[in-house]
């Protein structure tokens, strides 16, 4: 078969009966090259694609014990971090409280912490920042996700100073609904806290330099733009990093947790 094919006689052809190819023949060539490297380049890439997501589902799982177990011990959820700290800032990848109380319930929002009303006049808040790995416990490293981006952590504010004795009040929904309220494409209403990567764009995560990927940066299209808007909505769904600008780019991964996943996993955590 190879003898009779073009890549045949281009292998077999004489050295001394070398005439040369033709400007067809070369073209050709060119062209099943390029189609070899292109496919070799997209193989990889696809297993650099799975190897990320399966390393970040690893992490958030971790992220859940080692909460859990921050819970069982303090009867309380962290604050989040202020991903505009940087390394060597004696605040880095810590709970941003107040000095007197160590709360952070009521306290203004600033730097990379974002404190927001659930529904006005609720009286119920939520603190979006970075996740406290100093305060968990946890190395530097740990803070960062596979693009070396901090891991975005959000909490009901009511439960990082009380045990958690009732449902929470962040929404995760499928981003396919007419709207980020349409209860028909809830995952669930009731998390009390989550964590997020924004995956390989990045767009909404806070730099190792403590600079923010605005936003801005996301066309409304996408949809996990709900991911970066700083409300107490986000969107999970299946991973798809093929079709930025589009309504089916999706790279954000979450992993949230209800008020009966953390007593079981903090239940579980410290043996009881």
């Amino acid at each position: 078969m190879l003898n009779n094919s073009f890549l045949g006689r281009f292998m077999n052809r004489s050295p001394i009966n070398n005439k040369g190819f033709s400007l067809i023949e070369v073209m050709i060539l060119v062209i099943i090259l390029n189609l070899i490297v292109g496919f070799g380049f997209d193989i990889l890439n696809s297993t650099l694609d799975r190897n990320q997501y399966t390393h970040t589902k690893t992490r958030l799982a971790e992220f859940k014990k080692v909460i859990a177990r921050y819970y069982a011990k303090n009867n309380k959820l962290p604050c989040p971090a202020d991903g505009t700290k940087i390394f060597g800032d004696a605040n880095h990848g810590r709970s941003v409280v107040d000095a007197n109380t160590g709360s952070c319930v009521g306290l203004a929002a600033s730097g990379g912490v974002v404190r927001t009303e659930t529904a006005p006049g609720s009286g119920i808040w939520m603190r979006q920042g970075t996740i406290p790995n100093r305060t968990l416990g946890m190395s530097d490293d740990m803070m960062y996700d596979e693009f070396n981006m901090k891991y975005t952590y959000v909490v009901m504010e009511q439960f990082t100073d009380a045990p958690v004795t009732s449902d929470g009040s962040i929404i995760i929904n499928d981003g396919a609904g007419s709207s980020p309220t349409d209860t028909d494409h809830y995952f669930t209403d009731k998390a009390v806290y989550l964590i997020l990567t924004h995956g390989k764009d990045r767009i909404g995560s806070y730099s190792p330099a403590g600079t923010v990927n605005p936003c801005t940066n996301k066309t409304a299209l996408e949809r996990d733009a709900e991911n970066c808007n700083n409300d107490t909505i986000f969107s999970s769904g299946h991973y798809n990093d093929l079709e930025r600008e589009s309504p089916e780019w999706f790279d954000d991964i979450l992993g949230w947790v209800s008020k009966d996943e953390l007593a079981g996993v903090a239940a579980a955590s410290s043996g009881g």
